[in-house]
């Protein structure tokens, strides 16, 4: 019983947070492509096939909208769940200079090089992965900050 009631509530947190980003984003302005949010069904499938946690706002966003596509650069800066699955699993494993167990891929910047969060940390920095040199840099607090930021050109990789 209790276990439900908590459950509950954080489905109810994480709605109350999917509603907040159409504030942070404004799409219309942006000409962000929007699309349906991800079911936490889909997302608990994900997690567990990822062997870890979605970070909250990542999760809070993947209820908002499956991805976010920058219509002006045509780029995926937030990949759909689906493809943050394969990609990562893939990067993970991959002897070419693999991705760190400990980033989670989310999208990336147009040329090739990902957007990513650190699986256990609670500031949720966000970073820029390099597939050249394997380098990691921080480049944003937070996805809240990071995306409009980056959206509106005041932050570059």
């Amino acid at each position: 019983m209790l276990t439900a009631q908590l459950k509950d509530a954080a489905h109810h947190v994480l709605m109350a947070d999917a509603a907040d980003w159409s504030l942070t984003l404004t799409p219309e302005r942006r000409n962000l492509t929007v699309t349906t949010g991800c079911s936490e069904e889909a997302m608990r499938h994900a997690e567990t096939v990822l062997g870890r946690s979605l970070p909250r706002d990542l999760a809070s966003l993947m209820s908002y909208s499956n991805g976010l596509v920058d219509a002006s650069a045509e780029s995926q800066v937030v990949w759909p769940l689906s493809r943050l699955v394969t990609d990562n699993l893939k990067a993970w494993a991959s002897e070419d200079l693999a991705l760190p167990a400990a980033l989670l891929g989310f999208g990336d910047d147009g040329s090739g090089d990902w957007f990513c969060m650190r699986s256990q940390d609670p500031s949720a920095s966000i970073l820029h992965w390099s597939w050249i040199d394997g380098a990691a840099r921080p480049i944003a607090h937070g996805l809240r900050s990071f995306l409009p930021r980056w959206l509106d050109g005041d932050l570059t990789a």
